[in-house]
């Protein structure tokens, strides 16, 4: 067994043992999505849909991580404004430092993007748009 299946199915056969409370239906993966317009087949969930988004996940230094999520086909989806959502960031070092992390709304970042966003090259000042952070869709998922 490779070292990402082994990591996997040790990590599942904790979540297998959660027959209640939040991890209930929960396993790991190392595919992470956010299916927030996912579509229909004769009054079934399918795996079409005008927004879907699949995943994977690296550190920087290039190892895969891993995420505890929700199965397949039975997504836990909110729905907040992006004022109702805080993230924890910072902008020392165009937001690539590590000092002086704090909690600022989703909102907040959007509308300051180049302060949080300059490490990854943003040189937009804002990428808020007021109707579409209106609704912002949320998942829980665990990533490391």
């Amino acid at each position: 067994m490779t070292f990402v299946q082994d990591t996997i199915s040790q990590i599942n056969s904790i979540l297998e043992e959660s027959t209640e409370g939040p991890y209930n239906n929960y396993s790991c993966k190392t595919v992470s999505w956010d299916d927030v317009q996912r579509g229909t087949i004769d009054g079934e969930l399918s795996c079409l849909g005008s927004n879907i988004t699949d995943t994977r996940l690296y550190a920087k230094d290039g190892q895969q991580l891993f995420t505890v999520r929700g199965d397949n086909w039975n997504e836990r989806l909110g729905k907040v404004s992006s004022e109702d959502i805080a993230l924890i960031a910072t902008f020392d070092k165009g937001g690539g430092g590590s000092t002086g992390l704090r909690s600022f709304t989703l909102r907040r970042i959007l509308s300051n993007i180049s302060l949080f966003g300059k490490y990854a090259n943003l040189n937009v000042d804002s990428i808020a748009d007021d109707m579409l952070d209106d609704q912002v869709s949320i998942r829980f998922q665990t990533t490391f």
